[in-house]
């Protein structure tokens, strides 16, 4: 798990702290524009990385069976009646290419 936003002095047992400090880091964080727009593409990564996992999940549980919460399907952008080989093709479309 992860938790944003907090600082080096708030304590959680297990957890480690971190802030990448290195000279690439700090010239992102000198440039406002540059920043915002980092923070932009890495949530939009995270999203479809996100959708890609419960489409995953999704395709598990309709080969073997099983209970979705309901709307998780329109989260992933699944639809119940796609194929194996549609809901294969769409999970590698979300993932990354490189």
């Amino acid at each position: 798990m992860i938790r944003f936003g907090t600082s080096s002095a708030d304590k959680y047992p297990g957890w480690e702290y971190i802030k990448a400090d290195g000279p690439k880091w700090k010239e992102l964080h000198a440039e406002g524009k540059t920043e915002a727009t980092f923070e932009a593409e890495t949530a939009s990564m995270v999203r479809t990385l996100e959708k890609a996992l419960s489409a995953a999940k999704i395709c598990q549980v309709m080969f073997q069976g099983g209970h979705v919460e309901k709307g998780y399907f329109a989260k992933a952008g699944v639809k119940k009646n796609w194929s194996p080989d549609q809901l294969r093709a769409y999970i590698l479309k979300l993932l990354p290419k490189e």
